[in-house]
C-alpha cells in the first residue's frame, strides 16, 4: 500500500508539471497554440474516453495511458498521454494530438503532433504529421484505416510515414485492436534507414473494464527497449482498462 501510494504521489505531481509545461510552451508557438486552440474548440458530439495502467515485464516499469476520441460535424479529433514510470518517478512522458477533417466518406485530411520529455534522459524531439486518411478499407478478415503521412521531426529532415489502425470485434467481449507505424530515418541522425513500431492488443471486456495484453514491436527504433541494430524488439505488458 505504501508503495502504491508512494507511486500515485509521483505520478500525480509530474503529470501537473508536464501539463503546465505543455500549456506554457504551446501559449509561445503560434502553430501549436492553433492547432490545440481548433481541437479545443470544435466541440465533440461524441466523444469517448479510457484510461489504462499497463505492466511492462521485460522494462519492470508500469504506463499509464489516457485516450480520448471525439467526432463532430467536421470530422474527429484523437488524443492520448502516456506516463512511464517506476517506483521512483516518472520516467517519460509522450503525448499524440490528431485532427481529422472530412474530404469525402471513405477520406480525411490529417494534421497531427507528437512531443514528450524523458526525465533524465535522451529528448524527444517533436513531430509534426499530416496527409490523408483512408477509412475503413475492407481486407475481408479485417478493416483497417490507413494514414499516409508527411513526416516533419525536429532536427531531421522531412520523411513520409504510413500509418495502419484497425479494432474488431472477435466476440461481443474480445476485441483484436492495434496499429503499426512504418517511417522513413534521417541517415545523418538516426543509424537505421526506416524505423517500424506496431502495437498490437487482445482486449477482454465486460461493461466499462477491460482487461488485456500488448505487444510493443519495434526495429530502427533506438528508443526501444534492449535495441539493438537490425534486429527486432519485443516486449509485453498485462493491463486494465476503464472506460467512461
Amino acid at each position: 500500500t505504501q508503495r502504491l501510494r508512494k507511486s500515485e504521489e509521483f505520478y500525480c505531481n509530474d503529470l501537473n508539471h508536464f501539463y503546465r509545461s505543455i500549456m506554457k510552451e504551446s501559449l509561445f508557438n503560434p502553430i501549436r497554440a492553433a492547432l490545440l486552440v481548433t481541437i479545443l474548440f470544435l466541440s465533440p458530439g461524441w466523444a469517448g474516453v479510457n484510461l489504462q495502467l499497463h505492466r511492462d515485464f521485460q522494462q519492470v516499469n508500469w504506463t499509464a495511458t489516457n485516450e480520448f476520441f471525439g467526432a463532430d460535424g467536421w470530422g474527429s479529433t484523437f488524443w492520448f498521454l502516456d506516463l512511464t514510470f517506476k517506483e521512483g518517478g516518472t520516467q517519460d512522458a509522450y503525448y499524440e494530438i490528431s485532427r481529422q477533417f472530412h474530404l469525402i466518406p471513405v477520406m480525411d485530411l490529417t494534421v497531427q503532433y507528437n512531443d514528450g520529455v524523458q526525465f533524465g534522459r535522451t529528448e524527444i524531439q517533436p513531430v509534426w504529421l499530416g496527409g490523408i486518411q483512408f477509412n475503413q478499407i475492407d481486407l475481408k478478415f479485417l478493416k483497417v484505416d490507413v494514414q499516409t503521412l508527411l513526416r516533419k521531426e525536429k532536427g531531421s529532415r522531412p520523411n513520409a510515414q504510413l500509418t495502419v489502425v484497425w479494432n474488431r470485434g472477435m466476440t461481443p467481449w474480445m476485441f483484436f485492436l492495434g496499429y503499426f507505424d512504418l517511417n522513413g530515418n534521417d541517415p545523418e541522425v538516426y543509424p537505421e534507414k526506416l524505423t517500424l513500431w506496431a502495437e498490437p492488443q487482445l482486449m477482454f471486456t465486460r461493461g466499462s473494464v477491460s482487461v488485456g495484453t500488448e505487444m510493443r514491436i519495434s526495429r530502427g527504433f533506438p528508443g526501444a527497449y534492449n535495441y539493438e541494430k537490425g534486429k527486432w524488439s519485443f516486449s509485453q505488458t498485462l493491463y486494465v482498462r476503464y472506460d467512461f
